[in-house]
């Protein structure tokens, strides 16, 4: 069967964790010295979220099927990610907001490169690619009406 416990004890403190599980043998729950980590799965098995807790604080990563779409820290900072949902980009990230709030778009040729992301309101980055497809020019540029300074 499945590992469900370890422990190892020492003079000082013993250092261990516990595994839940559900019906379909999936870890749910992990109790251990350091904290407690649950996860939970979509219908479809997927995982869906995992959080890990430990000091009293949390941390926290969720998907829609294979795309990560949040991840938040233990010091509260959290991640979140959108994505093409059709066409050609399906799948590729549409927008990645940081935990500053700065939104940051990435922009694709029609070979779903990265050509582009823009920062925010003030700067992009351009890439251009030479005929081997290796990045040939990186660029930093104001959005449109934008100085830089």
């Amino acid at each position: 069967g499945n590992i469900a416990s370890a422990m190892q004890k020492t003079p000082d403190e013993d250092f261990g964790f516990k595994i839940s599980r559900d019906a379909k043998d999936r870890i749910v729950t992990v109790d251990s010295s350091w904290g407690k980590e649950t996860r939970e799965y979509a219908p479809d098995g997927r995982l869906s979220r995992i959080a890990s807790f430990r000091g009293g604080k949390e941390s926290v990563a969720e998907w829609d099927g294979d795309l990560l779409l949040r991840r938040s820290n233990f010091d509260g900072d959290e991640t979140t990610f959108a994505y093409h949902r059709d066409g050609a980009l399906s799948g590729l990230p549409s927008s990645v907001t940081a935990p500053d709030g700065l939104r940051l778009i990435p922009s694709y040729d029609d070979q779903r490169r990265l050509k582009g992301v823009r920062l925010g309101e003030i700067r992009s980055v351009d890439l251009a690619f030479d005929d081997a497809g290796r990045v040939s020019v990186y660029a930093l540029a104001p959005v449109a009406g934008q100085n830089i300074s």
